[in-house]
């Protein structure tokens, strides 16, 4: 397991990892930003007109900007759906660049755009579903001080480690064949998903947290199979 997690935060250098990196975050970005414009605008279309004047112009002063700010912070755990979505469009290019260096005898297909957004599609729905599920959770558990952290990393790991395998056993197995597959490594799975939630849950290095989730199950993928 250290030796994959070495191996692919090592990778982040080359061109292709950098590449995606930088396409991965401009679209991130951009959609954090319009969630963040959508808040305000909502907040700024509120009727005012039964509220105490000086609380009407309060609010009318600053008051959707700082609820927008509020309101941020609640979009943050969301964020590694949002990342994972993005990221799994190009995912295809980051494991086809593990193979190459490291398993360039394993007979492998390329997964495809139509593949890659199915996949990313999946795993975004299944992450902001069991994230706004989680969500009361995370609030009623922040007085604990790590409950919050805990719950995010156990339930993000689950879903990011099926989604990151997925990936890259599209490449080498027939759909139908894939869950079964996941299903009896669930070490893969849950080494995978711990390491790539708690990179997400790190600030600057949750960024890279897709490409590096990406090329651990790409590892253990191979590994898995030679074990056989």
């Amino acid at each position: 397991m250290m030796s994959a997690f070495a191996l692919s935060v090592a990778q982040l250098r080359e061109p292709v990892h950098r590449g995606v990196l930088w396409r991965a975050l401009a679209c991130t970005v951009l959609l954090l930003g319009a969630l963040w414009w959508g808040c305000e605008m909502a907040l700024s279309s509120l009727d005012t007109g039964g509220w105490p004047e000086w609380l009407a112009d309060a609010w009318h002063g600053g008051g959707p900007v700082l609820g927008a700010l509020l309101i941020l912070p609640l979009l943050l755990p969301l964020f590694a759906a949002i990342a994972t979505g993005i990221a799994e469009l190009w995912l295809d290019d980051i494991v086809g660049a593990v193979e190459a260096k490291y398993y360039p005898a394993g007979e492998a297909q390329p997964a495809g755009w139509a593949t890659s957004l199915r996949l990313g599609l999946g795993a975004t729905l299944r992450l902001l579903l069991w994230n706004v599920v989680a969500l009361p959770f995370y609030i009623a558990l922040l007085f604990t001080g790590v409950g919050t952290l805990a719950l995010f990393i156990i339930v993000n790991g689950w879903l990011l480690g099926r989604s990151y395998l997925e990936m890259v056993a599209a490449r080498h197995m027939p759909a139908a064949a894939i869950a079964p597959w996941i299903a009896a490594h669930r070490s893969a799975r849950w080494q995978t998903g711990l390491v790539t939630a708690g990179l997400f849950a790190v600030p600057v290095v949750n960024l890279a947290a897709p490409l590096i989730g990406a090329g651990v199950a790409t590892h253990l993928f191979h590994r898995s199979r030679k074990a056989r």
